[in-house]
């Protein structure tokens, strides 16, 4: 049995009162209902894209209006909803144990729901958590107020050095095992040097996106300072005002003045669009991609300077 819950008018049903039920479609495509505890996390995986598909055109019996997945059979005291994230998945069980009101002490529940969570956001700091319904989020809050008043702080962090840390020191390795002293021909000036530092603490700490914006930044500047000798190299007129010219247009002033070569040209270029998908299309960079960007605004910082 499926339980939904209406986005407008907040009423609760299951699917058997749906004209066709989508909990026997998924039966369908899968073998049997009690194997869902005895699945692989891959078949696990397949069930969680089947439900999604199956319920994402659900309607309300009473207003007709869009309904969301609220939790699977007929147990209702800690709901799991399968088409969620774990972390949504963790958030609405921490709803669930705090309305329980159990009379014994649940501080072990507590204290495990408060690590899972925390576990998560360590590894995805600053996380925005969608939850459809605004009810939810307000008993969220709530239950998080609950737990963290009645959990011993120094047990939650003392337990951070479990597979968690593990997990983000190795990472942390990884990526300091391809660091080596970063050399060049010319002395860049201060600001130069602290930016490109910047960017490789950045990517060091697993931020791609801030390295990569920071990469960018060092090259802009440098080549505002290169071209100022001829500041319509810089600037351009727009209207009665003076205005700074794009990245793109101060890269080929530079390589049209001589100051970057064919391939250095070709990396700045590249720079800033990897740039651009990731400020303006929020595309993810990879760890690869972020390097190698750093390493190549050192080329581009040598031939500038020289």
């Amino acid at each position: 049995m499926l339980n939904f819950k209406c986005m407008r008018c907040k009423y609760s049903f299951t699917d058997e009162q749906l004209p066709v039920s989508p909990w026997k479609q998924v039966k369908e495509r899968q073998t049997k209902k009690s194997e869902l505890l005895e699945k692989s996390s891959s078949e696990e995986e397949e069930i969680r894209e089947v439900l999604v598909e199956i319920t994402r055109n659900v309607k309300c019996p009473r207003c007709l209006s869009t309904a969301y997945l609220t939790g699977i059979g007929e147990k209702r005291e800690f709901e799991i909803d399968l088409t969620s994230e774990p972390l949504v998945q963790l958030i609405k069980g921490a709803i669930d144990i705090v309305k329980s009101e159990k009379k014994e002490d649940i501080s072990k529940d507590y204290i495990e729901y408060a690590q899972g969570i925390i576990d998560l956001l360590i590894l995805n700091p600053g996380k925005l958590i969608y939850f459809p319904d605004p009810d939810l989020i307000k008993e969220a809050e709530y239950a998080f107020n609950i737990i963290w008043d009645n959990v011993d702080t120094d047990e939650l962090f003392t337990a951070l050095h479990s597979d968690v840390m593990v997990g983000i020191t190795v990472d942390y390795i990884h990526r300091a095992i391809k660091l080596k002293p970063t050399l060049v021909s010319v002395k860049p000036d201060n600001q130069t040097s602290v930016y490109f530092q910047d960017a490789m603490h950045s990517w060091l700490f697993g931020l791609n996106s801030a390295a990569l914006i920071l990469c960018c930044s060092i090259i802009e500047n440098l080549l505002k300072q290169k071209l100022s000798r001829k500041p319509n190299l810089v600037w351009e007129s727009s209207g009665n005002r003076l205005k700074e010219r794009k990245l793109s247009e101060l890269i080929n002033n530079a390589a049209n003045e001589g100051l970057l070569d064919k391939s250095v040209k070709k990396m700045a270029h590249d720079i800033r669009l990897l740039r651009r998908d990731a400020v303006h299309r929020l595309k993810p960079i990879s760890s690869n991609e972020a390097y190698n960007a750093i390493m190549n605004t050192k080329k581009i910082i040598e031939q500038l300077l020289k």
